[in-house]
C-alpha cells in the first residue's frame, strides 16, 4: 500500500520530502488510534531528499527562463518566484487584488492578511512590474497564474516537463527558485534581517542557519581576529 501511494503521489508531481511528511502523519495517526493487538505495522518511506543546497547561478536562471518561455503561465511563475522568493503555493494562490501597481508591491499574504505571518509584502523589481503588467492586460480570471482560462493549484508537473529538456536544469524544482532568491540576496550583502522578512521567516535565526554562509561578510569579523 505504501509503495502504491508513493507511486501515485510521484505521478502527481510530489517530491520525496512531501510524501515522507504525508506518510509520517498517517503513521502517527495509526499508531495513536489503532487498537491494541493491531499495531504491528510497517510504513515504507521513500528515500529522504538530498539537502536543499541547489540554487541557480544567473546563467542557469537565464537557461530556465528560456526553457519555460513557450508556456506563458510557467514563464510568469518563474519571474514571480525569483523576484519575490515566495513559496509555490503562495504564487499559485495569488490574485490580482494582491498586486499593487501604484506602489509596486506584491502582498503574498492573500486572504489571510496580517494573520498569515509566514508570507510577506514585497516590492516588485522593474522586470516583475513589466511582466505583471503584460499578464494583467490579457488576464481572464482573478488569479495571477492561470491556464486555459482557469486558475491552477499545482505547477510541479508542467515545470518538470520543461526543465527535463535542459540537462543542466534536470534537478531543479520550483522550490529551488525560492532558495535561489535568498542566496542571491545573501551574496549581494543584504542583511539577514531583511532576507528573513522577505522570505516570511518567523525569526532571523532560521535565515542565518541556512543563508549566512552565502554572505560575503559572514565570519569576516572572526577572520580579522585571527590576523597576525
Amino acid at each position: 500500500m505504501c509503495q502504491a501511494y508513493i507511486q501515485r503521489r510521484r505521478n502527481a508531481g510530489a517530491g520525496n520530502a512531501t510524501i515522507r511528511r504525508e506518510l509520517a502523519c498517517l503513521k502517527a495517526a495509526v499508531r495513536k488510534y489503532a487498537p491494541e493487538g493491531h499495531r504491528s505495522f510497517v510504513f515504507e518511506m521513500p528515500p529522504p531528499p538530498p539537502p536543499r543546497d541547489r540554487y541557480l547561478t544567473r546563467d542557469e536562471f537565464k537557461l530556465l527562463r528560456s526553457a519555460v518561455a513557450p508556456t506563458d503561465h510557467l514563464a510568469l511563475f518563474v519571474e514571480i518566484a525569483i523576484a519575490t522568493g515566495a513559496r509555490k503555493s503562495a504564487i499559485c494562490q495569488m490574485k490580482w487584488s494582491q498586486v499593487d501597481f501604484d506602489r509596486k508591491l506584491v502582498d503574498l499574504r492573500g486572504d489571510g492578511g496580517a494573520a498569515n505571518k509566514r508570507r510577506a509584502v514585497v516590492p516588485m523589481t522593474d522586470t516583475l512590474y513589466d511582466r505583471l503588467r503584460e499578464a494583467k492586460s490579457v488576464a481572464v480570471t482573478d488569479h495571477v497564474i492561470e491556464y486555459n482560462g482557469s486558475s491552477i493549484k499545482r505547477i510541479d508537473i508542467a515545470f518538470r516537463r520543461r526543465v527535463e529538456k535542459v540537462p543542466q536544469l534536470a534537478d531543479v524544482t520550483p522550490h529551488v527558485l525560492r532558495h535561489t532568491a535568498a542566496v542571491w540576496m545573501a551574496e549581494g550583502g543584504v542583511p539577514m534581517s531583511q532576507i528573513s522578512q522577505f522570505l516570511g521567516h518567523t525569526n532571523t535565526k532560521i535565515t542565518e542557519s541556512v543563508y549566512a554562509r552565502f554572505s560575503p561578510d559572514f565570519l569576516r569579523h572572526a577572520a580579522v581576529a585571527l590576523n597576525i
